[in-house]
């Protein structure tokens, strides 16, 4: 019987192994078990397209510590990251900087240019490209909320702030949590004065992003300084 080995510690340490269940000569689960087997003990996500009832339990059995199922949803993705690397919010930027205005000093937030950066730090490796990517949709995504507002489509603009406020506080920007769940509240009760006050208030939030220019695809660094000079 042909016998698999595994050799464990390598020359390089990872902080978390993403293992694709089905790979060719050793599969997933019998290259996760001989490291358990050693003593490996660093997080291994499971990548499979098999969302069967009942192979969850296949998985962790195995020594997966988790799993995501293909097609990836990034936002899912990032979630599933930073619970695993037991992520800590960064020290960057004042609270003031950080978090969205109130009623009462909406014209104070308008002045506001001071740099709003990611609470999970965008000096750290394991999420600086993962934080220039939700900052590269987010481009688009307000190109979309524009569209859906100009053409009164209320079921989509909901949506793709539903998005924001969710994906903007997996990413570290807490700032966006607020105006986009009144955007979302805004869009079902189709409140269109209210929804323009607050497209404009997540336009200005974003042209405040302070992230390294050579992180962000040159495409949509140029609709982003475009933004920002006719904004």
């Amino acid at each position: 019987m042909e016998r698999w080995e595994l050799r464990w510690p390598c020359a390089t340490e990872y902080d978390l192994i993403l293992m694709d269940v089905q790979m060719p000569e050793m599969d997933g689960f019998t290259a996760t078990r001989l490291l358990r087997e050693q003593g490996f003990q660093t997080p291994i996500v499971g990548l499979t397209a098999n969302a069967m009832k009942g192979f969850e339990q296949e998985l962790f059995e195995a020594g997966y510590s988790d799993y995501l199922t293909k097609p990836i949803n990034i936002d899912g993705f990032v979630s599933k990251l930073a619970q695993l690397l037991h992520a800590q919010q960064g020290i960057e930027g004042s609270p003031e900087s950080l978090m969205p205005g109130t009623s009462q000093d909406q014209t104070s937030e308008a002045e506001d240019t001071s740099p709003i950066v990611s609470m999970l730090g965008t000096n750290n490796p394991k999420f600086e490209k993962v934080i220039a990517r939700f900052v590269s949709r987010l481009n688009n995504q307000l190109q979309a909320m524009e569209e859906a507002y100009s053409n009164r489509d209320m079921e989509t603009l909901a949506k793709l702030a539903h998005w924001l406020k969710g994906a903007g506080g997996t990413v570290g920007f807490d700032v966006f949590n607020q105006p986009a769940a009144e955007l979302e509240d805004a869009a079902k009760a189709a409140a269109l004065t209210a929804i323009g006050e607050k497209l404009q208030q997540i336009k200005r939030l974003t042209i405040r992003i302070s992230l390294d220019d050579s992180l962000i695809p040159s495409d949509n660094l140029a609709a982003s300084t475009s933004s920002q000079s006719t904004g």
